[in-house]
């Protein structure tokens, strides 16, 4: 009998940066239980975004999955969860970490690729997260009304 797995990676850095968290949907430990579920249901509520960031559709399995099942066994409706929290975790993910994804490593990269160009090989700035930070925050805090 083959056991179906899910591969998740955290979502705030680039996935070779974290080790991938094993989901073993038939049988063995797995991550989505009532207790988890409703923990994620909770926070979303707190945060807001749980009516914003999911359809009805999507409300409605994960509170018919806290109501009937103590443990998500079938591999369909982990894969639907599975997707449905993503979503929920990119919403409740601050406006720093979503900036520094999209902006932040991608100037890091630019920044290292024209410091190579005039000759800098050793510095590495494009996979220095400490870097990323730095551009993402002087980018949120730039002024506007000047144009820099």
């Amino acid at each position: 009998m083959l056991r179906k797995r899910l591969y998740i990676h955290k979502g705030n850095y680039p996935a070779n940066d974290e080790p991938a968290k094993r989901l073993d949907i038939k049988g063995g430990p797995t991550m989505l239980t009532r207790d988890y579920l409703l923990g994620v249901r909770l926070k979303a509520i707190r945060k807001g975004i749980w009516y914003k960031a999911l359809d009805r559709v999507e409300r409605g399995i994960i509170d018919l999955t806290t109501r009937i099942v103590e443990k998500v066994e079938s591999s369909v409706l982990g894969i639907e969860l599975v997707k449905i929290l993503s979503k929920l975790t990119n919403s409740m993910k601050s406006e720093f970490v979503k900036r520094l994804k999209e902006f932040g490593f991608n100037r890091a990269k630019e920044i290292a690729h024209q410091a190579m160009v005039l000759g800098s090989l050793k510095m590495n700035w494009a996979s220095d997260i400490g870097f990323a930070k730095y551009l993402t925050v002087m980018d949120m805090n730039k002024n506007v009304l000047f144009g820099f």
